[in-house]
């Protein structure tokens, strides 16, 4: 696992090895000098840039931070109407257990969220979109199999550990079942590497010791 220090080298130097990033911005806990520190911060960067579309529009430029596990793009992904504000989120996991968040980016609640999109997306394919699960999917239960509500409500856990990460790992195969069926009906495929590699990296961080000092 790459460093703190040799992460934001890479980060300023990258700022100033290119000419259209005018400044680098970083806040979160990272700037915190009282905030505790774990192997689980990421790194919360902003570049200001001449233009934004090069950037955006290429994504290439981002291949130089490391190894990628996973990456997400909001804005392209398009879950909600774009800001149109001249902001582009790179959300990045990258194999050696490094994250950077490339503008700023809050994941609360993101994994129940896109669940809930998903099973409103594959109850619209049952019923061919004639209907709507309600708002934040209060009719869900109407439309659901029995099998796949009941995993939703096992989804929701104490404060337990053991609990919670139970509750993640049923999450992940809901989503799992139902995306593929959904996937199906659209004639996509759907991105099976990107779950194995993010459920592997869950389990491994499942089981680092609670003294850990590195994720890798």
């Amino acid at each position: 696992m790459r460093s703190e220090q040799e992460m934001l080298d890479l980060i300023v130097n990258t700022a100033k090895n290119d000419d259209r990033i005018r400044a680098v911005i970083m806040n979160g806990s990272r700037t915190n000098p009282n905030a505790p520190r774990d192997i689980f911060q990421d790194f919360d960067i902003v570049y200001l840039v001449t233009e934004v579309g090069p950037f955006k529009d290429d994504h290439t430029w981002i291949n130089r931070f490391g190894e990628m596990m996973i990456l997400q793009m909001p804005e392209a992904m398009q879950n909600w109407s774009p800001r149109n504000d001249g902001r582009f989120d790179y959300l990045m996991q990258f194999t050696d257990g490094n994250r950077i968040d490339l503008a700023k980016y809050m994941f609360d609640s993101i994994v129940r969220e896109q669940l809930m999109i998903m099973l409103t997306w594959n109850v619209g394919v049952k019923i061919q979109f004639s209907r709507s699960p309600g708002k934040l999917g209060k009719r869900l239960k109407q439309y659901l199999e029995p099998e796949f509500w009941a995993m939703l409500e096992k989804t929701y856990s104490d404060a337990s550990y053991e609990n919670t990460w139970a509750a993640l790992y049923m999450m992940c195969d809901l989503f799992r079942m139902t995306a593929g069926q959904v996937a199906k009906h659209m004639g996509f495929d759907y991105p099976r590497s990107d779950d194995e590699k993010v459920s592997a990296h869950l389990q491994h961080v499942q089981l680092l010791p609670k003294n850990a000092i590195e994720m890798y």
